[in-house]
């Protein structure tokens, strides 16, 4: 079973930014989208202690079931090019699961808002193929506190950690689970996330219009 590896096409599901010409959508303060959508945003990360390896960006605005919707490009992996909008009460996504064979598209709740702390939600729950057997794959999130972070594209009091679970499912019996977890800023996007393996990615620097 330690070969079975969940790849999640949304490693930095992105760090949408604000945006003052953002349409109303579900946010925090009611008025304006918690992580608005806008072409031509971006948002470099890389790892603690290192550098920028990686980009972004809001590169072009689509419709996706009658939703306005914009995909989001990495500079870095473009094969997890993924599109978001939103819907009701969630930012959805959709983007890729799969093992290390296999790749899958899926549509994922990546925040449900408000965002407040003790909110917990549904991402995704889908069955990946892995060496010809079915694998059921059920991602959860909870909101577990607000944190102040410290990245190198600045200091934020009032970071949402999010932490997602993710439970590996075989004939009715979990076979693996993981963890990792997302630093949220409202208005800002993502400034920091730490993988499964305990990797720790930040925020270097970004563009919102």
């Amino acid at each position: 079973m330690k070969k079975l590896i969940l790849v999640l096409g949304m490693v930095s599901i992105a760090a949408w930014g604000c945006s003052k010409t953002s349409p109303t959508s579900p946010g925090n303060g009611g008025n304006l989208q918690v992580i608005p959508l806008a072409v031509g945003n971006w948002w470099a990360y890389g790892p603690e202690g290192g550098n920028a390896t990686d980009t972004s960006k809001v590169t072009a605005h689509t419709s996706y079931n009658g939703n306005s919707a914009y995909v989001i490009t990495y500079s870095n992996h473009p094969e997890d090019t993924l599109i978001a909008f939103y819907e009701g009460d969630f930012l959805k996504a959709l983007t890729t699961v799969g093992t290390d064979t296999t790749r899958t598209h899926i549509l994922i709740n990546y925040l449900k808002l408000p965002l407040r702390v003790g909110v917990s939600w549904l991402s995704y729950d889908t069955t990946v193929i892995y060496n010809g057997a079915p694998f059921r794959v059920v991602d959860s999130a909870l909101v577990v506190s607000q944190e102040a972070v410290n990245v190198p594209a600045g200091s934020f009091n009032n970071a949402y950690k999010i932490k997602f679970t993710t439970k590996i499912i075989y004939n009715g019996n979990v076979v693996r689970t993981t963890y990792r977890y997302d630093f949220i800023v409202d208005g800002i996007g993502e400034v920091k996330n730490i993988s499964n393996e305990g990797r720790v990615n930040v925020l270097y620097g970004y563009y919102i219009q």
